[in-house]
């Protein structure tokens, strides 16, 4: 029976629920839309292929994770529970990460029982005020021990965004990029550009944040993936 709308009646409390065809189709179309055979995660949608297909999927910018800083902690961690094949792009944002020196970002092939420490070829090119602005000084620096590295003291609130491309491909080598401010104090601000990479191609699986001296005091940290 061909029918504009359906009406599915609540199990208790009364009230219904209403699917109802659209006022024309265009062209008066017939359309299908084909429901999938297995219910979703959580937080995820239905898409279509174009083709009247419907599957669940999740959002191309997704939240993985959020570490936040409690008590003093000189590492923070994003395992492979997190590093998969499922994104393509990670983000990595500082929200006001305080209290160490020298932030560092480096990469694991077999998920933190080993960590890249030397083997990256990264640079920055950045301008720095002490005085408020009343003068800029540029500093340009090569650094091979980190795939992201920040020179943020401990009274500076880290917050930033680093992308990190080709980390699960071995046959890429894993890159970096940041840009734009670095740092929050009031007397020490930074405006530049970071691109790095580890200088060997392999798939990368965890991801370390680590401190150059004294602990992470407050802030948090949070990891994004993103789908191409």
């Amino acid at each position: 029976k061909t029918m504009s709308s359906i009406k599915l009646t609540a199990d208790s409390g009364g009230g219904t629920v209403e699917l109802k065809a659209p006022a024309t189709t265009g062209s008066n179309a017939n359309k299908q839309f084909i429901l999938p055979q297995n219910d979703g995660s959580a937080s995820q949608f239905l898409k279509s292929d174009g083709s009247g297909n419907l599957a669940f999927d999740s959002t191309v910018y997704e939240l993985l994770n959020t570490t936040t800083i409690t008590g003093a902690s000189t590492t923070i961690t994003f395992d492979s529970s997190l590093i998969t094949d499922s994104f393509k792009i990670y983000k990595i944002q500082f929200h006001g990460l305080k209290g160490a020196n020298n932030c560092r970002v480096q990469v694991s092939a077999d998920n933190g029982s080993n960590y890249r420490t030397t083997g990256y070829v990264g640079a920055r090119n950045r301008y720095y005020t002490a005085d408020q602005g009343s003068n800029f000084v540029e500093d340009t620096d090569y650094f091979s021990d980190a795939l992201y590295f920040s020179s943020v003291g401990t009274g500076d609130a880290m917050t930033q965004e680093v992308t990190i491309v080709n980390i699960r491909d071995s046959a890429i080598k894993t890159a970096a990029i940041a840009h734009g401010g670095f740092g929050d104090s009031s007397s020490y601000q930074t405006f530049g550009i970071w691109g790095a990479r580890y200088n060997t191609a392999e798939s990368h699986n965890n991801i370390r944040i680590v401190t150059g001296s004294n602990s992470f005091s407050s802030g948090s940290v949070s990891l994004y993936g993103v789908k191409t």
